[in-house]
């Protein structure tokens, strides 16, 4: 199902004829010089739909949707004089790239976004297609990652952006963050250090919403390991965590925290 068609004051309606390079054929509305102009559809040489949008003149001009021949994208978003100004590309498994520039013809290419529908997540950037390597470059004025359009997954430094607020920042390898990174919360906590396979693993710090600090070591997504926990009040405790439960400390075995805290 297409999207909705406003009125229109052209005269001539529902005309067909070949367009352009005569490959193609035109379904629509049409000016007094018979080109396209109002609302209207292209179709490739096999009777599927191209195009169907809006044209001006003779060139696509307003809203309008662009599907390849063999149907494995489509581009929604606003053309003026043939050229696309703002667009959606739907990929073959749902997901969306929504950009605000187009420098290069059937590439993602300027100011946009990635979207992973089924999670919620936006990748925002600069993007540019390396013909050689096959393979986006996502960057801004901080990171570069590399996109691969085939398995839509990322490696490299990216900005995340959810749906719900959650926004990290860092490195990830196949989707997964891995190296150091920030994470933060919708709901104000907070999380930088590293990452492993997607979990935080290694050295980080996190800060809950009510101001108390934890640093230490971390396994499996949780504090485990040796880390100090520090209060808004300015108390503080340092000695082993095992998932995320404080240990109460042993003199022969932690003489350590004896001698700073006797």
């Amino acid at each position: 199902m297409f999207f909705f068609r406003k009125k229109s004051s052209c005269k001539k309606k529902n005309t067909i004829l070949k367009y352009r390079n005569r490959k193609l054929k035109y379904n629509g509305e049409l000016n007094e010089k018979r080109e396209p102009n109002g609302f209207g559809t292209l179709y490739y040489k096999n009777g599927k739909i191209k195009y169907q949008g809006y044209f001006k003149n003779g060139k696509k001009n307003g809203y309008g949707k662009s599907f390849w021949i063999y149907g494995k994208k489509i581009f929604q978003g606003y053309w003026e004089e043939d050229k696309k100004k703002k667009y959606i590309e739907i990929t073959k498994s749902g997901n969306q790239f929504i950009g605000y520039e187009v420098k290069e013809m059937d590439r993602w290419t300027g100011y946009g976004e990635y979207y992973w529908k089924d999670i919620g997540v936006r990748l925002k950037g600069y993007w540019e297609w390396d013909h050689k390597k096959q393979y986006y470059l996502c960057s801004n004025k901080y990171y570069t990652c590399i996109f691969n359009p085939k398995n839509e997954r990322c490696d490299g430094v990216v900005s995340l952006y959810w749906d719900n607020g959650d926004f990290y920042e860092g490195e990830v390898k196949n989707n997964e963050y891995q190296g150091v990174g920030e994470y933060r919360w919708n709901d104000g906590d907070f999380y930088i250090g590293k990452w492993k396979n997607g979990v935080r693993e290694g050295e980080g710090l996190y800060e809950f919403k009510n101001r108390d600090v934890y640093n230490g070591e971390w396994k499996k997504d949780r504090m485990n390991g040796y880390g100090h926990f520090f209060t808004e009040e300015g108390d503080s405790i340092y000695g082993e965590w095992k998932d995320d439960i404080y240990q109460e400390p042993n003199e022969k075995k932690n003489w350590f925290y004896t001698f700073l805290f006797s």
